[in-house]
């Protein structure tokens, strides 16, 4: 039976033309006749004519002899299976669907292109589908390892028009991240770029089908180098013959393995990467890091001096070099390397504080306190120079004491006057440093005594207590808090009373707590998951938290415990599901907070939780586990006298303090 030939201009129900914007308003007319709900088979044979069509329209047009009718498309076209008639010899050369199953085979019409689409049982057809092209691109972007680390390739890839086809999006976005499974070594910046055209992250936490053949690994993988900076993957020369894909699996498993502490498999993955490429930069820094954790500073420093030989206009190597000098107590050592990094760094405050610590060690106080105060000039909150720096200082002032000589002394002298007075001369300076304090104390005296007088009245006028009895009226403890045990959820009932029990497989939740202000300076609660926050497009560390939730068994139930940051930390040393921790808190009522319970019920639904699906769980109330704050008890109010002669004696007690050691320093010296 001679086969039906339909051209892919027939299919589209317009003319021949090189226009895409009407090919499209022609496919979008068809595709109402042809959907694909309805007419999957027409859909598909139309689909492949709307492609062909886009791909005739893109070449451009040339004339090779008098028969060409100016599409010359340079395809090859398989023109077997049919019949030609002499008409259809004089047509010109368009490209044809043809629809059917030939039962024998008939004339070959040489130079005729056609779009050949044979029809099987099941409506697979021989063209390839558009998907199929996009993932052969995809796999020989990804063999090509060089290709694979630039990101304009990808981008240049992603820019095609199959990726923001509705219709085959789907389909593309499935194929690509399974394959990526398999396949995951790639730079984050390429990560990050998929995610932002295909939403992987958020599909997966909120769309169990398209997770459900994701690993948890993966899963963990993906979210890593979306979120983290990661490691870098341009180390490599061209002309190195590497096998690219095993070093950088060791060198992702070795960072796995040290971040869970896993020492061990660490320092064997580290030795099989190193083994295939010894020069990668990011490997040189996790040798590093192994070696100061396992305590093998003779090594830690040769991976730094590796590290200095390969890339010296990096500075990592010399910064992990000068703390471990530091740490190995050779401060000359670690002087001269922090000066080195300070010539190409000099605002690294962390690295001036580690140069002060080192003068410190040294004895050399003077050049410490200037190291000191200069990482304040930039880091003004930097607890660690504050109290290095009040360390320096004392130690400063203790040796000055020591020598009673009459330069030291007249040194010391100078600089009280410079502190306190900024004028006057020594002699001055001695008499007043004798007298002064000795008359401000005597003052200071007197102002106190009579305060504590009218405090004492204004407290019996108004509340016949004296200021003593009102003090131990308010502050005595009128009861203690009930403690009690559980073992179920049964006796889990919000109040005053605290419970105890034990909390067993304990999961974190990745659900905080936040103290915030609003408009008007008023406090209140929030919560916010990691997965609201990265919608927000905020990092969990930009804002401190409250509180972090964890969930565990209690009994038979799933219970939800908040703890604070030192309880957290302690939990998190143990692996999820393995933690059995005791529990004591009070019983809060979650129904109060619809944005909770909303939250709890989300994260339940993941992936990771899928043991709490069969398990009931108490979402109406969970335990605050952080140091409970008792309520007060009522005691009489403090009257508004009372409350002004406290505020002004503060000043007064501060002045005699003062005084006291003026007159200290004063009889030293």
């Amino acid at each position: 039976m001679a086969g039906l030939l339909v051209t892919v201009w027939e299919w589209l129900g317009i003319e021949r033309t090189q226009d895409e914007k009407e090919i499209k308003r022609a496919y979008a007319r068809q595709l109402k006749k042809h959907h694909p709900e309805d007419d999957p088979q027409g859909y598909q044979q139309l689909r492949e004519a709307y492609d062909e069509a886009l791909r005739l329209a893109k070449q451009p047009q040339r004339l090779d002899d008098d028969d060409d009718d100016g599409f010359g498309y340079g395809t090859d076209w398989d023109d077997s299976g049919y019949e030609d008639t002499e008409e259809q010899e004089e047509e010109l050369h368009i490209p044809r669907l043809i629809v059917s199953q030939p039962e024998e085979k008939e004339e070959e019409e040489p130079n005729t292109p056609r779009l050949v689409v044979w029809e099987h049982p099941g409506g697979f057809t021989q063209t390839q589908h558009p998907v199929d092209r996009f993932m052969e691109q995809a796999e020989a972007l990804y063999h090509d390892y060089f290709a694979r680390i630039d990101v304009t390739r990808w981008t240049e890839l992603l820019s095609s028009d199959l990726v923001w086809n509705v219709e085959q999006r789907e389909l593309l976005s499935g194929r690509l991240i399974i394959f990526l499974q398999e396949h995951d070594q790639l730079p984050p910046e390429v990560w990050r770029l998929l995610d932002s055209n295909f939403h992987w992250q958020e599909r997966i936490s909120q769309e169990r089908e398209f997770a459900e053949p994701l690993s948890d690994e993966f899963i963990r993988h993906l979210t890593t180098q979306v979120t983290w900076p990661g490691l870098r993957f341009s180390s490599f020369d061209p002309e190195d013959k590497v096998d690219y894909d095993a070093f950088l699996q060791l060198r992702q498993l070795a960072l796995q393995a040290l971040r869970q502490e896993e020492l061990e498999a660490a320092g064997a993955y580290l030795d099989k990467a190193y083994s295939i490429y010894p020069q990668d930069p990011d490997l040189l820094r996790l040798q590093v890091d192994y070696y100061v954790r396992t305590g093998n500073a003779e090594l830690a420093l040769d991976a730094c001096s590796r590290l200095i030989a390969w890339y010296p206009d990096e500075m990592d190597g010399y910064m992990y070099r000068a703390r471990i000098w530091y740490e190995q107590v050779l401060y000359a050592e670690a002087v001269r390397e922090c000066q080195f990094i300070l010539t190409r760094m000099p605002e690294n405050a962390a690295i001036r504080c580690l140069l002060g610590q080192c003068y410190m060690k040294l004895g050399d106080i003077q050049q410490a306190i200037l190291c000191l105060e200069q990482v304040l000039e930039s880091e003004p909150n930097d607890i660690t120079a504050i109290v290095l720096l009040a360390k320096c200082r004392m130690k400063r002032a203790q040796a000055i004491r020591k020598k009673r000589d009459p330069e030291r002394r007249s040194e010391l002298l100078k600089l009280r006057q410079q502190l306190d007075y900024s004028g006057g001369r020594a002699e001055r300076w001695k008499i007043v440093s004798l007298v002064a304090p000795k008359i401000r104390l005597a003052v200071c005296l007197v102002l106190i005594i009579g305060m504590h007088l009218m405090l004492n009245h204004a407290f019996i006028q108004h509340t016949g207590y004296t200021a003593w009895e009102w003090v131990t009226e308010t502050f005595r403890e009128e009861q203690t808090t009930e403690i009690v045990p559980i073992t179920s959820q049964d006796r889990l009932k919000a109040g005053n009373h605290l419970v105890q029990f034990t909390l067993n497989e304990a999961s974190y939740l990745g659900l905080y707590e936040y103290r915030r202000k609003d408009g008007q300076g008023a406090e209140r609660v929030e919560f916010d998951s990691y997965l609201s926050l990265h919608k927000k497009g905020i990092k969990a560390n930009e804002e401190k938290p409250t509180g972090w939730f964890y969930v565990g068994l209690l009994g038979d139930s799933g219970v939800i415990v908040e703890v604070d940051a030192k309880q957290a930390v302690k939990l998190n040393k143990v692996k999820n599901g393995e933690m059995t921790a005791e529990i004591t808190g009070k019983v809060q009522d979650a129904s109060s907070s619809g944005q909770l319970q909303e939250l709890v019920q989300e994260l339940l639904g993941l992936k990771g939780y899928a043991r709490y699906r069969d398990i009931p769980v108490v979402k109406d109330t969970y335990i605050d586990a952080r140091i409970v704050e008792e309520a007060e008890p009522e005691s009489p109010e403090m009257p508004v006298e009372a409350m002004i002669y406290l505020v002004l004696l503060l000043p007064l007690y501060g002045h005699v303090i003062y005084g006291l050691l003026a007159v200290y320093r004063a009889a030293r010296f």
